[in-house]
């Protein structure tokens, strides 16, 4: 058989004679590429529907359907088409003959009774090229997937690129615009009320800017730096990510309650505090004003998959925008005096990925959320399920 890592280059033999097909196999196995028998030309077209090879020996005298009308319809088939048919024969052809069956498709005539050695030296070709045209395929296809990621990269980057430069305008239109008219109206005035109102407007929006450029520096950081995953306990990653938000849980009068215990996955602690982190921040803002903030923190598992939830009591989202959450710079109904820069979402989704994990969301207008992270488990024990097309669809 082929060795371990090579690409295996199938034979197909076929003759009507059982003792002849043996013969054959025999001589090539030393060849160690897997020999499939076929013994009628209906069989070998058979087969070939199903599968790919390297050669086809083909006997040329065969009752029913003979060698040169077989391999017309090998010729004929989208998968043998190019296959290379070599004409086993135990007779003396003529010329005519020989036309016949190299117009048939025929690349080569072997002789009964076979030489080995020599018919392993010609299949050995076919082989060889077969292998070598396998490899060129694979990585045609390698070079093809690259290809379409890099363009659908540079799409991507066009629209973060548009996306980033509209974001960091609008905070610069404001502060430009306050200038001019503290310029203009208080050129040689008294610094009143409406003046401090300007300027307070100013300081208000450079601080978005300076937030934006912050929250654009995380998620770059997130996408691009390299982030070693290792076993990790999750519970201890709650815990740390609740001591971190303390004064604004505190100062929201948040309740907070988190499952006793928590599995253990393999991620990057950071990466997965920074999700969990705006999973939280988001309950705890997102509330409908006057609620207090009620906030939960469990977990569900499934084979060779561990994943973290954190629900809230909020405004809730519509269905349709729960994919468009995630992007950058993505905030639902922003107003002028929203100080959120939309990319806690985007960060999050950026840190599951970079872990081989995925964030979704299950929520409904006035019903809460519940935003989830999924990260490989610690203890996987047999073969890891996929992830389920729908997101969230796992979850209980």
């Amino acid at each position: 058989m082929a060795q371990t890592g090579e690409v295996a280059a199938p034979i197909l033999i076929t003759d009507d004679r059982a003792s002849d097909r043996t013969a054959l196999e025999s001589a090539l196995a030393p060849l160690g590429q897997p020999i499939v028998q076929a013994s009628s030309g209906q069989e070998a077209l058979e087969v070939l529907l199903r599968k790919d090879f390297a050669a086809i020996l083909l006997d040329v005298r065969m009752p029913e359907m003979d060698g040169f009308e077989t391999a017309r319809y090998i010729r004929k088939g989208k998968r043998s088409r190019h296959t290379p048919i070599l004409f086993v024969t135990a007779g003396d052809e003529d010329v005519a003959v020989a036309l016949e069956g190299y117009s048939a498709g025929a690349v080569d005539f072997i002789r009964k009774p076979v030489h080995p050695e020599i018919l392993r030296s010609k299949v050995q070709i076919f082989v060889d090229l077969y292998r070598k045209s396998w490899e060129l395929s694979e990585s045609a296809i390698e070079l093809r997937r690259a290809n379409d990621g890099l363009q659908g990269a540079c799409r991507d980057l066009e629209v973060f690129t548009y996306t980033v430069a509209h974001e960091l305008r609008s905070p610069l239109r404001a502060m430009s615009g306050l200038a001019r008219m503290l310029r203009e109206d208080y050129a040689g005035k008294p610094f009143d009320g409406t003046g401090q109102d300007y300027a307070l407007r100013m300081e208000r929006a450079a601080n978005r800017m300076d937030a934006l450029i912050r929250d654009l520096l995380t998620y770059c950081s997130v996408v691009r730096e390299p982030a070693a995953a290792g076993t990790v306990d999750a519970g201890e990653i709650v815990r740390e990510v609740l001591g971190s938000l303390g004064p604004a849980l505190r100062d929201r009068h948040a309740e907070v309650r988190a499952d006793e215990a928590f599995p253990r996955v393999l991620a990057n602690g950071a990466l997965l505090g920074l999700a969990l982190t705006n999973f939280v921040w988001n309950a705890i803002t997102y509330v409908a004003p006057g609620v207090v903030p009620e906030v939960r923190i469990g977990h569900a598992s499934r084979p060779g998959w561990e994943c973290l939830w954190v629900e809230d009591n909020g405004v809730g989202i519509h269905p349709e925008f729960h994919e468009r959450i995630f992007g950058v710079f993505e905030r639902l109904q922003p107003s002028p005096e929203d100080s959120r820069t939309g990319m806690g979402l985007a960060v999050a989704k950026a840190a599951a990925e970079r872990m081989g994990g995925r964030v979704g969301v299950r929520s409904e207008p006035n019903r809460g959320s519940r935003f989830w992270i999924e990260v490989p488990s610690a203890h996987q024990s047999g073969a890891r399920e996929p992830a389920p097309k729908a997101v969230g669809e796992s979850l209980p």
